[in-house]
């Protein structure tokens, strides 16, 4: 499947949305970001989910799948540290306390994360960048190279608009939420979510 047919695109792309818009660790995290800072301050976040991602994608599908695929060791390893992590950002949320002001929310103990923190953030990305390239661009050579960085350009557009979507909810929370108590219980839902997230890591092939 490595050919940029019709059908592999809109196949691609199919996996793309799937994939970017559902709710998981980076959407609950972008989410609550929206919500506690806005959109303005969240595009760094916004912007690190989408090319970060595409980076590794990139490099998985080049370098480093088989390794991942064919050494249990190193992908039980990082789906521990996928987990901590996790746990982490989700007690990091929980602990967030908003407070609510000109319909958008504030913490003083909690920053966004930065472009970087959120081009690192894949907890479970490599596993589905394995399984995309495997999937959609398995084999080696020009014809392949071209295939992985038409699938790394759909998921950097996909992850940037539908990241930037769940950030506007967010944000949409923040203005309906009228207080400090709602929009707390929100990022409680989003931690709740995030740590709910780990279980996924032992399921998702």
């Amino acid at each position: 499947m490595g050919s940029l047919s019709i059908v592999w695109l809109a196949s691609v792309t199919g996996f793309a949305i799937a994939a970017c818009a559902t709710p998981g660790p980076n959407n609950a995290m972008v989410a609550s970001s929206g919500a506690t800072f806005g959109i303005t301050r969240t595009l760094p976040h916004i912007f690190g989910i989408g090319i970060g991602y595409s980076a590794m994608l990139t490099v998985i599908a080049l370098l480093g799948g088989e390794a991942i695929s064919t050494h249990p060791a190193l992908h039980e390893a990082l789906r521990w540290v996928a987990a901590a992590y996790l746990l982490w950002l989700a007690i990091r949320i929980a602990r967030t306390r908003p407070k609510v002001g000109s319909g958008l929310a504030t913490s003083a103990r909690m920053q966004p994360l930065t472009f970087l923190q959120a081009a690192l953030f894949h907890p479970k990305g490599w596993a589905m960048a394995v399984s995309g390239a495997a999937t959609y661009a398995a084999g080696s050579g020009p014809e392949t190279t071209l295939s992985v960085l038409v699938m790394a350009g759909i998921f950097l557009v996909i992850g940037i608009g539908t990241s930037g979507l769940w950030a506007g909810i967010g944000a949409g929370v923040a203005t309906f939420f009228r207080t400090e108590a709602q929009l707390r219980l929100f990022n409680l839902a989003m931690a709740a979510l995030l740590a709910a997230s780990i279980a996924g890591l032992w399921f998702e092939g």
